[in-house]
C-alpha cells in the first residue's frame, strides 16, 4: 500500500478489497477561526504518541508541536475523523481496548475525544495518551473503520514490515453517546 491514487486531492489506496466509499473516515483540519480543510480520507488513522498517519511510507499527516497541530506546513488547533469507526488501543497484535461504534473522533489540542466526550489527553513528557477517567495509558492507538472487521492498520503485511505501531520520521505527507471499551 505505498503507492496512492490521487482523487479530487484525496489519497485513495489502490485496489485492497475495501468498499472506498462506505468504508473510510474522512480526517478535517480545523483551525481557531473556525477554517477548516479536508486533509485525508482512508480506511484507517494511527495515532502514535503525538503523530497521525495512516500508510507505512506515505508521510505524517500532522503532528502536535506545542499545543497545535502543524501540517504542511501550517497550524491546526486539532481534526476531526467522520465516519463510523472505532478507537483501537494499543499496539495492533495486541489492543488493550476498542470501543463501541463511533460517528466522530476529535482532537481538539491535546484533548481526545469521542462522540463529543472528551476520552483523553496527551502527556508529551510520557509521549503517551492518558484516559480522561482511569489510570490508562497508551503509545498508540488507530481510528478503524467499523464498516469492516478485520484490523485494517494491523495487517500481517504490516506487522512483517516494522513491528508495532511506529509513525514515519521525516516525511509529511450524529447524538452523543460515551465511549465504552470492551
Amino acid at each position: 500500500m505505498s503507492h496512492f491514487l490521487r482523487y479530487v486531492g484525496l489519497p485513495l489506496a489502490p485496489s485492497t478489497g475495501w468498499n472506498w466509499n462506505l468504508d473510510m473516515i474522512q480526517l478535517t483540519l480545523i483551525n481557531d477561526d473556525g477554517e477548516a480543510l479536508v486533509a485525508s480520507r482512508a480506511p484507517f488513522f494511527r495515532i502514535t504518541g503525538a503523530t497521525v498517519w495512516t500508510f507505512r511510507g506515505e508521510g505524517y499527516i500532522a503532528r502536535l508541536r506545542d499545543g497545535a497541530w502543524e501540517s504542511k506546513g501550517r497550524v491546526w488547533a486539532g481534526m476531526r475523523f467522520e465516519g463510523q469507526c472505532r478507537l483501537v488501543m494499543g499496539l495492533p497484535r495486541e489492543p488493550s481496548a476498542v470501543s463501541e461504534i463511533l460517528h466522530s473522533v476529535s482532537l481538539s489540542h491535546d484533548v481526545l475525544s469521542a462522540n463529543g466526550i472528551p476520552f483523553a489527553v496527551y502527556n508529551s513528557a510520557r509521549d503517551m495518551w492518558r484516559a480522561a477517567i482511569t489510570d490508562r495509558w497508551w503509545h498508540a492507538f488507530r481510528i478503524e473503520s467499523s464498516l469492516d472487521q478485520k484490523s485494517l492498520s494491523g495487517s500481517a503485511e504490516d506487522r512483517a514490515e516494522s513491528g508495532p505501531d511506529r509513525p514515519p520520521r521525516d516525511s509529511q505527507a450524529s447524538p452523543q453517546r460515551g465511549v465504552r471499551l470492551q
